[in-house]
């Protein structure tokens, strides 16, 4: 088997035998990534996977069930990281593999990709709130305010925009910004349910400010 990548696509294709020369979608030339054909069949190499790590009924039960997930998580991880070797400037693959990251909890390596995303494109909004997500969950919520102003800035329209620029204010003890957040949020929401929540919100932010 061999990881092939199509630099018009944007896409890497496993292939076996024989391989193929020309992206089926496109008939652009491939690009081998150098991997080397695998040895061992699938059957080997769960065999030997089990080997290593034998069952233990004791863990599983004290912990959630045994999954590959992780590996199919590894996996992308390292095509992503081929396919950026040809093409670092692409914003897309970076943003998924970042995506990766924040999956697998590596979330530094996830800030370092989508800072170099924001670095190709400073406008680049998907990368820009999950900078924000991931800083508001570290509690660093300045830094995360810093990131929503930067989408504020070309899109006002952004989803939950507002109310997440008046959590990051709520959580940093600034009341009044927070409650100005929250208040834009509910001028722009329509579904009744959001309105009701937002509103607990901001009554919540009012008994922090003293007023009924």
């Amino acid at each position: 088997m061999r990881l092939l990548y199509c630099e018009k696509c944007h896409s890497v294709l496993t292939c076996q035998k024989p391989y193929p020369e020309k992206c089926p979608k496109c008939e652009e030339t491939l690009t081998y990534f150098g991997r080397e054909e695998a040895s061992l069949s699938k059957a080997t190499s769960f065999k030997e996977y089990d080997e290593k790590h034998a069952a233990d009924p004791l863990k599983q039960l004290q912990g959630p069930p045994v999954s590959y997930q992780k590996q199919s998580i590894d996996l992308q991880i390292l095509e992503c990281l081929d396919s950026l070797k040809h093409v670092p400037e692409n914003t897309v693959a970076r943003f998924h593999l970042a995506s990766l990251y924040v999956s697998k909890g590596s979330l530094e390596s996830a800030i370092s990709e989508l800072e170099n995303i924001v670095f190709l494109d400073p406008a680049h909004e998907e990368a820009l709130n999950l900078l924000a997500s991931i800083f508001s969950f570290k509690e660093h919520y300045s830094i995360a305010i810093s990131y929503l102003e930067k989408i504020q800035e070309t899109n006002l329209n952004y989803p939950y925009l507002d109310e997440n620029i008046g959590v990051n204010y709520y959580y940093l003890k600034q009341y009044n910004p927070s409650l100005d957040s929250i208040k834009k949020a509910i001028e722009q929401e329509t579904e009744e349910e959001e309105l009701a929540r937002l509103k607990a919100m901001m009554s919540l932010i009012l008994s922090k400010l003293g007023k009924p």
